[in-house]
């Protein structure tokens, strides 16, 4: 069934998540208290499935939608919270988010990104491969050839609309010449068809 393999899923999310979690920790000691509080918080709302399925079995049907709709909603609420608090280096749970991951201040990092453009610029710098400049070129010049065949066609369009229109007036005037205008209509028709094929 779904269920039970949804249920894996997670138990499986959460095994990950702890091996993650612990190669983190082995490689940066010094965010030990940032990535516990991480840990747990995301462990608990990835068990919380399992669980809520456990409890689940219990209710009676006409209340077990609401009470997994419910928990759901208000379990998800409660890790962003936390996660928003851990994340947030100058809100006023100090003692919460005192271990904050990131070592550098955004302006700090801002600094750093336009010094490595500035030298980009000056080294000159490709960072794309030739391959994808020439897919780039060949797709551009696809481009090229649609936009010229369409503009060409919009002209050949409103040259048509412009003749018709003229045509209609004389037709209006004189009905004498319906059927001659007609003919006429489906040969340009005609004559337009052969050389777009062209």
């Amino acid at each position: 069934p779904p269920g039970y393999v949804m249920i894996c899923l997670r138990i499986l999310a959460a095994v990950w998540l702890t091996y993650a979690t612990y190669v983190t920790l082995k490689k940066y000691a010094s965010k030990k208290r940032f990535f516990k509080k991480f840990w747990f918080s995301i462990l608990l709302w990835i068990l919380s499935m399992p669980i809520l399925v456990c409890i689940n079995n219990w209710l009676d049907f006409w209340y077990r939608a609401k009470f997994i709709y419910t928990m759901t909603l208000f379990l998800l609420c409660i890790v962003h919270m936390i996660i928003i608090v851990m994340y947030n280096p100058s809100s006023c749970c100090r003692r919460i988010n005192k271990s904050f991951p990131f070592h550098a201040s955004t302006n700090d990092m801002m600094k750093q990104r336009s010094s490595r453009k500035a030298s980009d610029a000056v080294e000159g710098v490709n960072r794309f491969s030739d391959d994808n400049l020439k897919k780039a070129f060949i797709i551009s010049s696809k481009i090229r050839h649609s936009v010229v065949m369409l503009q060409s066609f919009t002209v050949d369009l409103h040259a048509f609309l412009e003749q018709n229109q003229s045509r209609k007036k004389n037709y209006a005037s004189s009905p004498s010449i319906k059927t001659e205008i007609s003919v006429d209509i489906e040969n340009q028709m005609q004559d337009t068809k052969e050389n777009k094929t062209c």
